[in-house]
């Protein structure tokens, strides 16, 4: 009896089969670190006045529209090219 996610077994070369454990396990350290990182203080945060929060807002802001645009981008390239049929 399997525990887990039982993924069908797939004809891939090593490189892709290395390089999808790479995004596998820097998409599980992301998610670590977001739910560990919660718990942490922000000293520097803290210490910013009003103006300077005001423009780390819209640098997040625009960081956040960049990040969302790359993500479209490639969800677009990964269905046309589908790599991992």
């Amino acid at each position: 009896m399997a525990i887990g996610i039982v993924i069908p077994a797939c004809r891939c070369s090593r490189t892709v089969a290395g390089l999808a454990y790479v995004a596998l396990a820097y998409l599980c350290t992301s998610i670590i670190y977001i739910v560990v990182s919660r718990c942490v203080g922000t000293p520097f945060r803290d210490s910013l006045t009003d103006e300077q929060l005001e423009i780390m807002k819209k640098s997040k802001k625009t960081r956040g529209c960049i990040a969302l645009v790359g993500l479209l981008v490639s969800i677009c390239i990964l269905v046309a090219f589908r790599p991992l049929r």
